[in-house]
């Protein structure tokens, strides 16, 4: 089985700027199975699936929308953590599993 990822650091953009916009018709365009987005603010990521986020405090001062990573999935996601290890630092290590048999959410 073949997965098509799609990484990017949209440096804060936000979904009303003109740079945002771009990026969301990029990331449609794609038509990725998963999307991984860092320095990303909330409403970049295609709503018809499931998305997960770090946490809000990743160290920085922000006006809440902010999040460091974005984790996007067309099949949805199992054993969802948006903390990571206690180690680590806050707000920046989401993980999760894709489904075993993979259902396209809709």
């Amino acid at each position: 089985m073949t997965m098509k990822c799609f990484l990017w650091n949209v440096q804060w953009a936000t979904a009303a700027s003109q740079r945002g916009r771009r990026i969301i018709t990029r990331i449609a365009d794609a038509q990725a199975d998963v999307i991984c987005l860092t320095e990303t603010t909330t409403g970049i990521l295609p709503a018809t699936a499931q998305t997960i986020t770090s946490g809000p405090d990743y160290g920085y001062p922000h006006n809440g929308s902010r999040r460091k990573v974005a984790l996007w999935s067309a099949s949805g996601w199992e054993a969802v953590d948006e903390v990571g290890a206690p180690h680590l630092p806050p707000g920046r290590h989401p993980k999760a599993v894709q489904p075993a048999t993979p259902t396209p959410i809709t």
